[in-house]
This record gives C-alpha cells, sequence and structure tokens, in this order.
C-alpha cells in the first residue's frame, strides 16, 4: 500500500482499476518518490537480515511489515508516517523499528530522493493500482510487481499522439492540484482521461474551476511554435521548447541539491522542494510578457513560490535549451523514462 491513509477492503471488488508502471503515471497526482521503492524492491527482500541497533532495539530478519512501513516512509509526506519514533504502524504485525531505519538508510543512501532509477530489463518493474478508477479518495493506491525475467530487444515503437488540430471536451477540476496548477477532465474520441495535469500559458487570461469546456482546440506544442496564430494569446510561443524541456526533467516533488543558487549575479537561498507553484511561475517567466523573474514573478494564484527555485529551474532550463535553440521530445518507448509530449488547450476556441 502507498496512501496511509486511505483504505482499500479485503474481499472486495474495485471495478474500473487503473493500472500503471511505476514512471508512467501522468494521469495522477500521487505518488511521489517511486524510484526509491522500486530500488527498495529489487535490492531488499523478505527474509533479509538488516544489521545494527536502533534505541537499543536489534535488527533483525526483515519481514513484509517492515517493508510496508519502509515505503510509507519513503513515499508518504514529510511528518505523515517518516518519524522513527512514530512510524505508520497501526494496521501492520510487529514492526521492527531498526529494521525499517536499516531499509530506509540503503535506499537512500543508494538513491537519494530526486534521483532517477532505471531497472535493467530483468529487474522488477513495479505497477501503480488505482482502485476505482483511480480517484476515489476512499480506495488506497498499491503498488504490485512481478519479476519480468526476461530479455528484451527494443523495437523502437513510438508514443501514440493525439492527431492535430482535434477537438476535444474539457472540463476543469481540481485548481491548484498536487502535480499541476489545475487537473483537467479530457474526453477525446469517447474516451475520457481523468486528472490530467495541466498547467496554464497565458497569465491575463482566466480559466473557472469545475467548468466544462466543449469542442476545445488542441495543438500539440511544436504546431504553436511553427505557427504562433494557433494561439496568439501566447506572447512567446518559442519558449515552449524551454516548458517542454522543464515538463520532462524538473518534476513536482524533486528536491534541489543547493542550499543556495545564482541566478544573473543574484544569489538566492533556501532551495528545497520543487512545487506545483514553482513549476507554474517558470512556465508564465518564459511564456508570458510581464512575468519576469526576479522583477515580476506572476504568483497572484499561486502558493507560495520559492525564489531559490525559481532561478534553479530557469537557469537549469537555459543551460540545457537556450533561448531560440529547439527541443523535440522523443516518442520512443527505448527507455524507462516516458516522455511527456505538452499539448496546447485553447477552450472555447478562445486564444
Amino acid at each position: 500500500c502507498i496512501e496511509y491513509l486511505s483504505i482499500t477492503y479485503s474481499n472486495t471488488i474495485y471495478n474500473e482499476t487503473i493500472i500503471y508502471p511505476y514512471n508512467h503515471l501522468p494521469l495522477t497526482n500521487k505518488p511521489l518518490n517511486l524510484n526509491q521503492t522500486t530500488w527498495l524492491i529489487n535490492h531488499i527482500k523478505v527474509g533479509d537480515t538488516a544489521i545494527g541497533s536502533y534505541n537499543s532495539i536489534a535488527c533483525s530478519v526483515i519481514t513484509v511489515s517492515d517493508i510496508q512501513s519502509a515505503i510509507w516512509y519513503i513515499v508518504e509526506p514529510t511528518g505523515s508516517c517518516n518519524d522513527y519514533d512514530n512510524l505508520c504502524t497501526d494496521s501492520l504485525i510487529d514492526v521492527n523499528v531498526c529494521n525499517v531505519k536499516y531499509i530506509v538508510d540503503k535506499v537512500l543512501t543508494a538513491l537519494p530522493i530526486g534521483s532517477p532509477y532505471n531497472p535493467s530489463s530483468d529487474s522488477i518493474i513495479p505497477l501503480v493500482v488505482f482502485p476505482s478508477s483511480g480517484y476515489n479518495t476512499d480506495a488506497q493506491t498499491m503498488i504490485i510487481y512481478s519479476p519480468t525475467n526476461c530479455s528484451c530487444e527494443c523495437t523502437d515503437s513510438k508514443i501514440v499522439t493525439l492527431s492535430k488540430a482535434e477537438l476535444v471536451d474539457v472540463t476543469v477540476s481540481d485548481p491548484l492540484a498536487l502535480t499541476s496548477y489545475v487537473h483537467s477532465q479530457i474526453t477525446v474520441n469517447g474516451q475520457t482521461f481523468y486528472h490530467v495535469p495541466s498547467y496554464c500559458v497565458d497569465y491575463s487570461g482566466i480559466i473557472f474551476s469545475h467548468t466544462s469546456y466543449n469542442q476545445t482546440k488542441i495543438y500539440e506544442y511544436t504546431e504553436v511554435i511553427n505557427n504562433p496564430s494557433l494561439a496568439s494569446r501566447i506572447s512567446n510561443p518559442n519558449a515552449l521548447n524551454q516548458v517542454a524541456w522543464i515538463l520532462n526533467n524538473l518534476k513536482v516533488g524533486s528536491v534541489i541539491a543547493y542550499n543556495s543558487y545564482t541566478y544573473n549575479s543574484i544569489t538566492y537561498t533556501g532551495c528545497n522542494t520543487i512545487t506545483v507553484s514553482d513549476i507554474q511561475a517558470s512556465i508564465w517567466s518564459f511564456v508570458s510578457t510581464g512575468c519576469d523573474f526576479p522583477s515580476n514573478v506572476c504568483e497572484e494564484t499561486l502558493s507560495t513560490v520559492n525564489y531559490c527555485n525559481l532561478a534553479y529551474i530557469l537557469s537549469t532550463t537555459l543551460s540545457n535549451i537556450p533561448i531560440g535553440e529547439r527541443y523535440n521530445v522523443s516518442t520512443s518507448t527505448c527507455t524507462f523514462n516516458y516522455p511527456l509530449i505538452p499539448y496546447i488547450l485553447i477552450p472555447n476556441d478562445i486564444n
């Protein structure tokens, strides 16, 4: 189990359950730190012997309960289940706190928070299960896995993308969701995608939460770069190259390794975990006139924007994709890191 406070019931059928590989979760706001959980599953087994002691408690043979408690420690937000003196153990049997600390220490030493993890083709690849379509708040997100035990040769298949200028129906839902500025529900060709992470591009425009925008035009970001008239309210369409790089390389929940960061000769302190607000502010800084950092950060509709994080995001992005340089998202599936192809939605054909 991943979400400690949610519930799943034994002997219960959950229909319309959604399942994804751990590293391909484009439609949900949880969970985080699954790279670390995947490393744990591949390197630490029930029956292994933990070494050491904690507060006079000796480590022992690792149990299912120890691993479950360690997963909650790694995945749940700070303060929830990651205090060794107050672990989440209510639904578990005989958790050994020394074993949990041993597991967590080994995981985070091998793979610090924010680090990528690309398992080999013969590794265990966890799958994340969202019972009842994944968005029933009473159902607990779960992680399942089985060994692949195969040797694979990639044939370079491609991610299927939407056709050009396709009309879709969009409903804007949760504002300031955990993985994006808003979540959207998008229906295309009769298929509905829930909780699609969505950011705003035009700062001066308005969208309303819990509102449906039918017959919405949708364009791949490269189409708008090539033909800015498709979305004329975007002040700087070429900067969608930088936006695409951010969405594919700087994830919400990643921890910046620097305590301070210098950008344009100004040093900012207090870098920390990247938030939705940091990503949204950086997008507006690139594409929207009047949202320049640091003189005029557009943050009125956001939660707290961390200026140190923002300096890091802008600087790192520009060092990889300088202004004027093109960024083409690879659609190859010959990698465990599935690409995110940004699309521009124009509700009710309002540019």
